[in-house]
């Protein structure tokens, strides 16, 4: 009897967490919001920069994400290609959240990517952005407004139909 109990509830407990996993990652808004203005480290060359510094002329895509979390490790070869096909549209900027530095760079160089990265030590654009985990996606326009957002792992069909809305309007 016990252990039906406990078999049912850790069932439960699974479904639940499925279910709030399921909620979290599907989460998109469109945003008037500003993008904040917080440091963060320039993985290239170790300078610190402000968040507002990083934004460009034109649309900028930013990706929060960390060694740990295996979304966000899928989903980055993905931004690579992005950056390469709407180079002339837009760019694209990922920011790893407090990993390791070094572990960091490791893997920036292992994983082939070549759009700038930088690296938020302590989480703090996380907390301004109120945005809970990562992988979380963000759209910047040129006068610093959060355009659109997305949290949770895109697929390249979904990453791909978003950012040609995107560069298109």
């Amino acid at each position: 009897m016990f252990v039906r109990r406990l078999f049912a509830a850790i069932i439960a407990i699974m479904i639940a967490s499925a279910l709030f996993a399921l909620a979290a990652c599907s989460q998109q808004s469109n945003s008037d919001s500003r993008w904040p203005d917080t440091d963060v480290v320039d993985v290239k060359d170790s300078s610190v920069v402000s968040t507002s510094e990083i934004m460009g002329p034109k649309l900028t895509i930013i990706n929060l994400w960390a060694l740990w979390c295996a979304p966000c490790r899928e989903e980055l070869p993905r931004l690579q290609n992005i950056s390469v096909e709407f180079a002339d549209d837009l760019q694209v900027v990922g920011i790893n959240i407090g990993d390791d530095f070094d572990k960091t760079i490791a893997y920036i160089s292992e994983a082939g990517l070549t759009f700038p990265m930088y690296w938020d030590e302590t989480g703090d654009l996380l907390t301004a952005l109120k945005v809970p985990s990562v992988p979380a996606t963000l759209a910047i326009d040129e006068k610093g407004n959060i355009v659109w957002s997305h949290l949770g792992a895109l697929s390249a069909a979904e990453l791909n139909k978003k950012i040609s809305s995107l560069a298109d309007s």
